[in-house]
Order: C-alpha cells, then structure tokens, then sequence
C-alpha cells in the first residue's frame, strides 16, 4: 500500500512543495467527512501562504490516484467538488471506488463536510 510518506520525495520536488502540503491536508481530513478541493486549497494556502486553485487540489487527486493506483492509505476519496458528493463528474472507475469508501465510512448517503 502506498502511504505518504512513499511519496513524500516525490511530492516535495513541486515548486513550493504545495502537492506535499496538500497531501498532508488531505490525510488529514477524518473518515466520515468529505471536503472540497476548493477548502483544502484554502487550508494550504492559509498554513504556506502559496496560491494554489481548487483546481490544482483536483488535479492532484487524479494525479495520485494514477501514481498508486488506488492502492493507497492517502484518502482521496474524501475529497469532492462542490455539490458532487455523490461523484457524478467522476469517471466510473473512481466513482465506485468512491461510493466503496464512503459506503464503509457512512458518508455516501449522508455526507458530512469537513471544515478546517
């Protein structure tokens, strides 16, 4: 399984190492919660004082689920766009990953947001 901590050096050689930052908020955020990428982008430039886009926090979420192939301890699919919980924009593959997930943690249905 893939952890953050395997990809740290990989994810620390990014211009301002925003992909690590925003690993590391990502794990943070609880089972049973969902966020958007638009409040982890939030969070991690509030904590680095970078600018980065709820675009560039979804772009990091494909990106990692390309790099680990869904085998990963990093828990991406707690993360959302805005109004999707349920992943509509998603492709099928990581949807019903997605609603695997969420299912076990009891957030498909009714989900709960985060909020740092």
């Amino acid at each position: 399984m893939i952890t953050l901590e395997n990809l740290e050096k990989e994810l620390r050689n990014s211009k301002g190492e925003w992909r690590w930052h925003a690993a590391r908020v990502i794990q943070g955020i609880p089972a049973g919660y969902l966020c958007t990428y638009g409040a982890v982008a939030r969070e991690v430039n509030r904590r680095t004082k970078l600018n980065i886009s709820a675009r560039n926090v979804a772009w990091l979420r494909a990106y990692l689920y390309g790099q680990t192939s869904r085998d990963t301890s990093i828990p991406l699919h707690r993360l959302t766009k805005v109004g999707d919980a349920q992943c509509h924009a998603d492709s099928q593959r990581t949807t019903r990953d997605a609603r695997i997930a969420r299912t076990a943690e009891g957030s498909w249905q009714n989900p709960r947001w985060w909020k740092f």
